[in-house]
């Protein structure tokens, strides 16, 4: 790998020791598995420091949701051994809690460890192969857009400049989370990682790839998803690639279902089958916790609805082939009545229309668009539009419909 080129893995709010919330009653291999979970994800993240043949291991956000237990301490203390004896550099975020950071700096750190500080401090230098590699500082985040000092101006000649943005600097209420801002000139870094989860990746502008790996370990339900860290390899040129790396034992997922009033058990048994079909899976889950948004009206729906129904449903139906080998699951109820107005003519006549024979206008849009595919360089996607099935394709686009209307 030249100078000019480097791969490390970026991980945060490690939170370790924390436990989950919302789990309902476990017993056995769950149990354990969500008491452990964050630091059963640390673990593996060293190993995937190793596997991925990573320069060095970027950790920032919480690693302590509050203040270290022994357990979280052991477990962090020999992940960084084990990247020690690999020659593995870390670089990790100070604990924005003031009493955290004496015990941060307190703990008995191996000497591949390198403290970051949010303060004036001056940047830290990755070096490799005895030169400076990489150069790694802080930036601040929602400020007016002033130049700022940062970790200077990127050049594709010397180090590869790597920012970070100090958690709590990027805390945004609802819906303020599409805009960014900085008071360092983006293109002041070649990636620039936050903590919170903006936006996953995004290149708002300047030279920076923006990118936020999440947390390692989902702890409620509000965590959906994968978790885990991400690789990014920055080339030659500047360009990052990022991937997603899945570590997490823990995975939250939610299935919104629509339950009409026309709808059958037997309906209702192969739309959640098909829901858990569809659910992204990774090697590393081990314990699955599925919610079950019901939306709808009518004598099905409200059968389910009563106390232990659902659940009783669960036991007569197969869902694991979703779920993969050794995967435990468990599964949560929320009902939602429709709010939809029988006597809503507009509303009547949209549900009706998709409850209809296929229709002409749908298979118009189809045949556009196979047009359209055949006449460009799309021919994997005119290839796919061959062997959609349109009357699966109207009946799911008309379940989303009706599912929105609620």
């Amino acid at each position: 790998m030249s100078l000019g080129a480097l791969r490390f893995l970026h991980a945060a709010n490690a939170r370790l020791d924390a436990p989950p919330r919302g789990t309902g009653p476990l017993t056995g291999d769950a149990r354990r598995v969500a008491e452990d979970a964050t630091l059963i994800a640390f673990e593996r993240l060293a190993d995937a420091c190793v596997e991925h043949d990573a320069d060095f291991l970027l950790l920032t956000g919480e690693t302590f949701d509050a203040a270290p237990t022994l357990r979280a301490r052991r477990t962090l203390l020999s992940a960084l051994d084990a990247l020690s004896e690999f020659g593995i550099m870390v670089y990790w975020e100070q604990s924005p809690g003031s009493g955290w950071r004496g015990e941060q700096r307190a703990l008995p750190l191996p000497a591949n460890v390198v403290l970051l500080r949010d303060d004036d401090s001056e940047p830290v230098a990755f070096v490799k192969e005895g030169r400076v590699a990489a150069i790694i500082g802080p930036a601040s985040a929602g400020g007016d857009g002033d130049d700022g000092e940062g970790v200077g101006a990127s050049n594709r000649e010397g180090p590869i400049r790597i920012g970070w943005v100090p958690h709590g600097a990027n805390e945004w209420g609802a819906g303020e989370t599409s805009t960014l801002s900085f008071d360092v000139r983006r293109e002041e870094f070649d990636y620039l990682g936050f903590s919170s989860e903006i936006r996953r990746t995004a290149r708002p502008g300047g030279s920076a790839m923006v990118h936020s790996p999440g947390g390692l370990q989902g702890l409620s339900r509000e965590e959906r998803g994968p978790r885990g860290a991400s690789l990014i390899a920055v080339g030659e040129e500047r360009d990052a690639v990022i991937s997603s790396v899945p570590l997490a034992p823990l995975r939250w997922e939610e299935c919104r279902i629509g339950v009409d009033s026309h709808l059958s058990e037997n309906e209702l048994i192969e739309r959640m089958q098909f829901a858990m079909l569809e659910l992204e899976r990774a090697p590393t889950d081990e314990l699955r916790i599925v919610r079950w948004v019901m939306v709808g009206s009518g004598p099905l729906f409200e059968t389910l609805a009563e106390p232990g129904a659902a659940a009783a449903l669960l036991e007569t139906i197969d869902l694991e082939p979703g779920s993969g080998a050794g995967v435990e699951q468990r599964h949560q109820f929320e009902f939602r009545p429709r709010r939809v107005a029988s006597d809503d003519p507009l509303v009547e006549e949209l549900i009706s229309g998709w409850d209809g024979p296929e229709s002409e206008e749908f298979n118009a849009v189809v045949d556009e668009l196979e047009e359209r595919a055949a006449a460009s360089d799309l021919s994997p996607m005119a290839a796919s539009l061959e062997r959609v099935s349109r009357s699966r394709a109207q009946e799911t686009a008309g379940r989303l419909g009706r599912e929105w209307l609620a």
